[in-house]
């Protein structure tokens, strides 16, 4: 199999391959940890010391590493499912989507070492954390700089009264015309006041541009409805 680099200079020894995948496997994970991640140091290791561990077994019952490149298509593949056990979806925010991809890494990173290649493997875990410590606070800076009040962040809170037994008709209405213009969910409440019988339904939706005219179309439709008695919306701005 080639390499970039010669072969003289790679990791010989399995020891010193899986003692390097768990090494930089933590250091992976201890930018995940630091922030309070779900899948920190410990995750970020032992998905780069098994990984390894696959890669050595293979080149070890086969007797050549161009019989790890199987092992590490199977490995990726395996390390999905992994990931996703950390994508979670809280109402309609999913978040997780970052340290997935990072347990995806750890594992290619783990897959370097097992094969020796420990010069690849160090610079890809140095190119991981700096998409973690740089990109992060890059793309803050880029949205701040750029953002006016029709392109920065928008978030619009929907609120409804209506009768308690049409509230799953508005609800879906509601739905139906954020899903049409396209804007993102983030948050959906419910209330109900049992003296008049009627619910409040609350919606937080995510746009990054301004969509006022798009909100006031929805909001005019719903309160035109003879079971909402009051329609309403607010709008936050973020951009700094």
């Amino acid at each position: 199999m080639k390499t970039f680099i010669p072969s003289e200079y790679q990791l010989n020894y399995p020891e010193l391959r899986i003692l390097l995948a768990f090494l930089l496997g933590a250091l992976i994970g201890t930018e995940r940890q630091l922030r309070h991640k779900m899948a920190g140091m410990r995750t970020n290791a032992l998905v780069s010391v098994g990984s390894a561990l696959f890669v050595v077994v293979s080149v070890r019952i086969l007797g050549d590493q161009s019989s790890a490149a199987r092992v590490v298509a199977q490995i990726a593949s395996g390390i999905g499912f992994l990931g996703a056990g950390v994508i979670m979806k809280d109402s309609f925010n999913i978040t997780g989507l970052n340290t997935a991809a990072t347990i995806w890494c750890s594992g290619a990173i783990g897959a370097l070492c097992g094969m020796g290649f420990w010069y690849e493997a160090v610079v890809g875990s140095i190119f991981v954390l700096l998409s973690h410590l740089l990109l992060r606070p890059l793309g803050k800076k880029v949205v701040n700089k750029y953002s006016t009040y029709e392109t920065g962040e928008h978030r619009y809170t929907l609120k409804v009264n209506c009768a308690i037994t049409a509230e799953d008709r508005i609800r879906d209405q509601l739905l139906a015309y954020i899903d049409k213009f396209k804007m993102r969910i983030i948050n959906l409440t419910l209330e109900y006041d049992k003296v008049k019988k009627e619910s409040l339904i609350s919606i937080e939706v995510l746009s990054y541009q301004a969509n006022n005219s798009d909100i006031i179309k929805i909001m005019q439709q719903i309160n035109d409805d003879n079971d909402v008695s009051l329609a309403f919306w607010e709008v936050e701005v973020d951009n700094r």
